[in-house]
C-alpha cells in the first residue's frame, strides 16, 4: 500500500446508507438495476459477506454493517478498510455547502427532482434531503421524477407533498428521451398549478 494514505483523511459522501450484506445491501438492492440475475444477487451477496468476515478477521474493522459500506457495490466497505475512511450523507454536506436553506427564506415552493422515486430514494437521496430541510421552513415540496413506485406512501411520509411524473402516456425510453424538455415543461406547469390551488389562486394566470 502506497504510504502517502496515512497522511491522508479520505471522507466518503455517500447518497445511500445501505450496509455491505443483506436484503438491504449492495447486491440485493443494486445489483438487479445493473442487469444481475435473482441467482447473480445471491452468489454476490455470499462474495461480499466472505470478503467483509476477512476484512473484520484480518483488519478487526467492521463493515459487514456499517452505513452507506455498501455504497458503489461495496466501494464504501473498502475505503473504510483501507483508507480509513469515514462516511457522511453526501446531500447533507452538499446542501450545507451550497447554503441552500439561505434560499428557502424568501421562497413559497420548492421543486426537486428524482430520476425514479421509490423506496431507493429513502436511502438518503438528494429529493428526501431536500424536502427535510424545505419542513423546516414549512415550505410545500413537488417532486418532478422520471418514474415512480406504485406505493408512494414512505415518500409522502418524508416531507415531500407531491410526486409528478413527467411521463404523461405510454412510450419507450428513447421516446421519452428525445421530448424530455417538452415533458419537463409540461410537468412544472402541472406543478405550479397544484402550487396554485393549494393557495386557491385562480388559474387563469
Amino acid at each position: 500500500m502506497n504510504t502517502r494514505i496515512h497522511d491522508v483523511t479520505f471522507t466518503i459522501l455517500s447518497d445511500v446508507t445501505n450496509p455491505l450484506c443483506g436484503e438491504n445491501g449492495a447486491s440485493y438492492i443494486y445489483g438487479p438495476q445493473k442487469g444481475a440475475t435473482p441467482e447473480d444477487v445471491r452468489k454476490l451477496d455470499q462474495l461480499l459477506r466472505h470478503y467483509g468476515e476477512k476484512v473484520e478477521e484480518c483488519l478487526g474493522i467492521a463493515v459487514l454493517e456499517a452505513l452507506g459500506a455498501g455504497a458503489a457495490g461495496g466501494l464504501g466497505a473498502g475505503l473504510m478498510a483501507f483508507c480509513g475512511a469515514k462516511s457522511y450523507s453526501g446531500i447533507s454536506k452538499v446542501l450545507s455547502i451550497l447554503e441552500i436553506e439561505s434560499h428557502f427564506i424568501d421562497a413559497d415552493l420548492v421543486i426537486t427532482e428524482e430520476g425514479r422515486m421509490d423506496s431507493q430514494s429513502l436511502n438518503g437521496k438528494a429529493p428526501v434531503g431536500i424536502a427535510q430541510l424545505a419542513k423546516k421552513h414549512h415550505l410545500p415540496v413537488i417532486a418532478v421524477v422520471g418514474s415512480s413506485d406504485d406505493d408512494l406512501g414512505p415518500i409522502y411520509a418524508t416531507g415531500i407533498d407531491l410526486v409528478l411524473d413527467i411521463i404523461n402516456k405510454p412510450m419507450d425510453l428513447d421516446t421519452a428521451i428525445s421530448q424530455t424538455e417538452k415533458l419537463i415543461t409540461n410537468a412544472g406547469e402541472s406543478a405550479f398549478r397544484a402550487f396554485l390551488l393549494a393557495r386557491k389562486v385562480p388559474l387563469s394566470v
